[in-house]
């Protein structure tokens, strides 16, 4: 990130955390005067626009000074974009162009156009188009196969109401081809979506990425159609992996058919006086459930009190489960959100159908939605298509509202007990949840060398005259 104001540069990681900073006010090697532009290529330069000082320097990642470029040439440059060849594009917006730059800073060529070019803020390339975000322009588009200009500078909104650009300052794309607008002026990011991206019918969802074995890296998505159905069944050329934009080939694609007859379960349970007093009730309602469960199904418990706690990882013992349900000293309070949100999170790495199954007394306690709401766990719960369901000593009590809610909102259930008897069939509606992801492996071509470096991924899928795609990313261990 580039200060202006303080001549200085701040690296962060990706989840904006503080890594380091460098830089001090003056004209020598390393310092800026009001640096405006910045590129990282993935071999480890930083080039970043010097405007006070009339420059580009190239420097090593950690700030130590390379190289300057256009000493002479620019004046006041601003943003900066480096293509696929090493050529160097600047927005020299002093003298109204772009000035490019061969990999070793030795000036090309410039791109002009004095009818519609005058204060080049930022740019983008994409593809055979140089996107220049023009201060008092508006967006102007050069064409650099067959030399065209376009420019936009009004569109119509939403509401189909006609509005102008008004001083745009930059502009990017995403892994769609969406286009972003920073609009300074008017305080505003206007966003345009190709037409075939509109009209995309198939929707490739991340669930994760491992990289723990790198080079070999395995991704977890989900394929869903328009009406968010999982679409099942696609075969292996159907999926295409880029790092970098270039194409990487797969090793295989696993689909979750093989796994779905087996289950995975989080088993929360509420740690209070009312559940405590009420075990023979739970023990009764659970045990046809616990008696269906083979040794390759798997369940973890989670005790919800004041504090939460793992009291048995993934395994199967019933008389273990009723032990712990029997003997755990009960307590003032339950924390239901943190605790239902942590068996979502701990079913993620399971394979076939995973489930939250939650033990309540009805009743709401101070801190039971208070660190994670009931909203937040809806859209986790269905990010991943993991059902919840409540088992509830009440169907009137002050949570029972809540928890149906949470229940019907992620495919679950809300049973009472005793009640109609449903709890009995637990495990054939547990299974009914198939695991409908896939698993895309490959072997990474980036020779990266060092840790931690992050390589980007695109994943696309086409399917039977459908397509879709999606942005994800890892780190070299």
């Amino acid at each position: 990130m580039a200060d202006f104001k303080a001549d200085k540069i701040y690296e962060f990681n990706t989840r904006g955390e503080y890594i380091n900073r460098f830089g001090s006010s003056g004209k020598t090697n390393g310092a800026f005067h009001g640096p405006t532009g910045i590129f990282y290529t993935k071999n480890g330069y930083l080039y970043v626009s010097d405007s006070g000082n009339n420059r580009i320097q190239k420097l090593k990642s950690d700030g130590t000074f390379v190289q300057e470029i256009g000493v002479g040439i620019l004046r006041n440059p601003s943003g900066l974009k480096i293509n696929s060849k090493g050529e160097i594009y600047v927005a020299d917006r002093g003298n109204s162009r772009i000035a490019v730059f061969d990999p070793e800073g030795n000036f090309l060529r410039e791109i002009t156009n004095p009818n519609i070019l005058s204060s080049p803020r930022n740019l983008t390339i994409r593809k055979n188009e140089i996107y220049i975000s023009d201060e008092k322009s508006g967006l102007v588009i050069y064409n650099t196969i067959d030399n065209t200009w376009r420019l936009l500078d009004s569109f119509r909104d939403s509401k189909n109401v006609v509005r102008k650009l008004n001083q745009p300052f930059s502009s990017t794309f995403d892994y769609t081809g969406t286009q972003f607008i920073a609009d300074f002026n008017r305080h505003r990011v206007e966003i345009f979506s190709p037409s075939n991206q509109l009209s995309s019918n198939m929707d490739v969802v991340l669930e994760k990425v491992l990289n723990h074995d790198y080079p070999d890296i395995s991704v977890f998505l989900r394929v869903r159609d328009r009406s968010g159905r999982d679409i099942k069944t696609i075969p292996r050329n159907s999926f295409k992996v880029y790092e970098y934009g270039n194409l990487s080939p797969l090793i295989g694609l696993t689909d979750m058919r093989q796994f779905n007859n087996r289950i995975s379960l989080s088993l929360v349970y509420e740690n209070t006086s009312e559940v405590k007093a009420a075990y023979p009730v739970f023990e009764k309602s659970l045990r046809p459930l616990l008696t269906s469960l083979r040794q390759y199904d798997g369940i973890e418990v989670l005790r919800s009190g004041t504090e939460l706690i793992k009291a048995s990882d993934f395994n199967y013992s019933m008389h273990e489960i009723f032990r712990i349900l029997r003997t755990s000293p009960s307590d003032t309070s339950s924390k239901t959100g943190k605790a239902i949100y942590r068996g979502i999170s701990d079913l993620l790495g399971r394979l076939g159908p995973r489930i939250v199954l939650v033990l309540v007394s009805g009743n709401s306690y101070p801190d039971s939605f208070t660190q994670i709401s009931s909203e937040k766990i809806i859209r986790y719960s269905k990010a991943h298509s993991i059902p919840i369901y409540f088992l509830s000593l009440s169907d009137s009590g002050s949570a029972v509202e809540t928890y149906k809610m949470i229940a019907a909102s992620t495919g679950g259930k809300f049973i009472l007990i005793p009640g109609e008897g449903s709890e009995k069939n637990l495990y054939n509606s547990f299974l009914s949840h198939k695991d409908r992801r896939y698993i895309v492996s490959f072997k990474s071509r980036i020779d990266a060398d060092k840790k931690d470096f992050y390589i980007p991924l695109v994943i696309e899928a086409n399917f039977r005259n459908t397509s879709g795609k999606t942005e994800a990313g890892f780190f070299t261990k």
